[in-house]
């Protein structure tokens, strides 16, 4: 399969032949994706990288679409968290909840998510699956509040100082977490 891969920080992506993921074994879900966007920042900085990336991965969809009116900046929404799942669907990352881009930590919350998910549904209870709603709801609180202080403008180059510290001291939960991820999933024992 052809997959777009980045292979170290600071350079552009690849587009390469990856071979075909194993089946999964015990302990292991695959996800599929059937679909995927970047965000006006994400094609700001990739700078014309992703038009290469698209017409690689899926030509029949490169320089598919017509304009059809004006661009639109985002004017802003109220932080808010959805329910994350229901029967035979689950959402990560910014599909879970409303937080403004300004702070640039949406991929972040993305993949946080789907391995909270991914063990989630491993164990496949409904109690794990209700915990990963409160553990994405414990860790992305904070981030959401920070993001709305920093989104309103409302500060000046002292308050944004506080700002960001705020934010830095909200993602530390996070990677405390995301760290512990290196432990293996391990299947629930059979009943």
């Amino acid at each position: 399969m052809i997959a777009a891969r980045l292979h170290a920080y600071g350079r552009l992506p690849v587009v390469e032949e990856v071979p075909d993921p194993p089946a999964p074994q015990a302990g292991e879900v695959v996800v599929r994706v059937a679909g995927a966007g970047l965000c006006r920042t994400d094609l700001h900085v990739l700078d014309g990288v992703f038009a290469d990336v698209l017409a690689r991965m899926a030509p029949e969809r490169a320089g598919d679409g017509d304009r059809v009116g004006r661009l639109r900046g985002f004017p802003g929404h109220p932080a808010f968290l959805r329910r994350p799942f229901g029967p035979g669907w689950a959402l990560v990352g910014d599909a879970g909840y409303v937080k403004d881009p300004l702070t640039a930590h949406g991929i972040t919350d993305a993949l946080r998510d789907a391995e909270l998910l991914a063990r989630a549904a491993v164990d496949g209870s409904p109690a794990a699956f209700a915990g990963y709603e409160a553990q994405r709801d414990v860790l992305a609180r904070p981030l959401l509040d920070v993001a709305e202080r920093i989104a309103a403008y409302e500060w000046d180059l002292t308050d944004i100082e506080g700002l960001l510290r705020a934010e830095s001291a909200a993602m530390r939960p996070e990677v405390a977490v995301v760290r512990g991820f290196d432990e293996p999933m391990r299947a629930p024992a059979a009943a």
